[in-house]
């Protein structure tokens, strides 16, 4: 036998042994067969089979909402390579081993990036890994614009509010409502009187 053109060497396969070659690199190989008699006559035509070792593909099934405001987020993810194993990056990190579902927590609100690619049982891994971005929202902070003075000899109170994100909601509790945890929906100025 002589793979990808190198060096003949004895090789055996009968109904018992298959001949194996493994730990082959990605790409195009040949593998060259030729009898040999017991006088050392050798085919002057060997038979020649031709394949191509190519890297598994690695598809992402499901991935944390978008926005989401967890800093914690799950991944599940499949090759189209049934005995592959896989290796998993966040925000540009080294590659490490990972499985199906992976969860990945992150330090702080921002856009992430989450990278996974199958490898084979050879060690070829994909070379163009699965890649999603997610977006962890920051929890919105409110802003108390105007108030009353303090003291006051008004029975009426108005208040002004805003916060530091765009399309938000505002609650509001006053007194023992607040004490109490009971918020309703308002807007800004919200006034009290009496």
């Amino acid at each position: 036998c002589s793979l990808d053109g190198g060096t003949w060497g004895s090789c055996a396969s009968n109904d018992l042994v298959d001949h194996v070659v493994d730990g082959l690199a990605l790409g195009a190989h040949t593998l060259g067969v030729r009898a040999k008699s017991e006088a050392g006559t050798l085919d002057p035509e060997p038979a020649v089979h031709s394949w191509t070792v190519v890297a598994p593909q690695t598809t992402i099934d499901s991935s944390p909402p978008q926005p989401t405001w967890s800093l914690v987020g799950t991944f599940t993810f499949s090759s189209d390579e049934p005995t592959a194993t896989f290796e998993c990056s966040v925000d540009g990190a080294l590659f490490e081993d990972c499985l199906s579902p992976y969860e990945v927590s992150v330090a702080e609100p921002g856009v992430h990036e989450f990278r996974v690619r199958a490898v084979n049982i050879a060690g070829g891994a994909d070379s163009s890994p699965a890649t999603r971005q997610w977006t962890v929202s920051a929890f919105p902070d409110t802003i108390l614009n105007s108030t009353p003075t303090d003291p006051s000899e008004s029975t009426t109170a108005t208040f002004e509010f805003s916060s530091d994100q765009q399309g938000v909601t505002f609650e509001c509790a006053y007194d023992d409502a607040a004490d109490s945890g009971v918020w309703v929906p308002c807007l800004s100025p919200k006034t009290y009187t009496d």
